[in-house]
């Protein structure tokens, strides 16, 4: 990770802190919507671990944000935008509906 990257990532998750702070949120109650402990949403929010979609998905319905608000890097936004419309597709396929 070069030293634009790192900047980038923190540049977002200072986003998503404000963000939550705005809303009146504290870390407490975010780990507790997302079934984790606060300690492991403070790593989340100060880059010790890397999240994932279903992490990112979960902070950003918490935050009522979408997803791609909250991207890292631009890989993590592409992998979200195809997660959405896999979903989407299959969605479609179960009622028969084809685009």
């Amino acid at each position: 990770m070069n030293e634009n990257s790192i900047i980038k990532n923190l540049h977002n998750l200072s986003k998503i802190r404000i963000k939550r702070l705005s809303l009146g949120y504290s870390q407490e109650y975010m780990a507790f919507h997302m079934g984790i402990s606060q300690k492991s949403y403070s790593n989340i929010e100060t880059g010790k671990i890397k999240i994932n979609y279903d992490t990112q998905k979960a902070i950003a319905e918490i935050l009522n944000i979408k997803p791609c608000d909250i991207c890292i890097f631009k890989q993590e936004c592409l992998l979200s935008i195809f997660f959405i419309v896999s979903s989407i597709s299959s969605n479609l396929e179960k009622y028969s509906i084809v685009i």
